[in-house]
């Protein structure tokens, strides 16, 4: 079970809106095909480039009370996408936040992404 094709809405992910995600997975969505890829495909293909994903567990259509179901499924992508980083030996720069605070961005997650980011761009070469 992937994140992508547990989506309570998965035409959020490719819609053509003002945000624009995977317009091209609209036609597996039409019909009813589960989708080709999934969200820890697209993130194995930063590897072995430092990658910091920061995911409410209660976001995108998902409340307080799917905690259990989001929390597995996101900490499941995080081992696949960390053994694809292991195979270049970089799984140390792929890291995956989850918190329950819904669509935000608080203080407390600033503060791991900008240590992310003073980890692997303040480091000396």
């Amino acid at each position: 079970v992937w994140p992508y094709n547990v989506k309570k809405n998965p035409f959020n992910l490719a819609r053509t809106g003002w945000w624009t995600g995977f317009p091209a997975l609209r036609p597996f969505m039409y019909a009813g095909k589960l989708l080709p890829i999934d969200a820890h495909e697209i993130f194995a293909l930063s590897a072995p480039r430092p990658f910091l994903n920061i995911q409410a567990l209660n976001d995108w259509g998902f409340g307080l009370e799917d905690e259990q179901l989001t929390r597995m499924i996101w900490e499941n992508l995080t081992y696949n996408v960390k053994k694809i980083y292991a195979l270049y030996g970089a799984e140390h720069k792929f890291e995956n936040i989850v918190h329950l605070e819904g669509h935000s961005f608080l203080e407390k997650q600033r503060e791991q992404a900008y240590s992310f980011i003073d980890k692997f761009l303040l480091a000396p070469k």
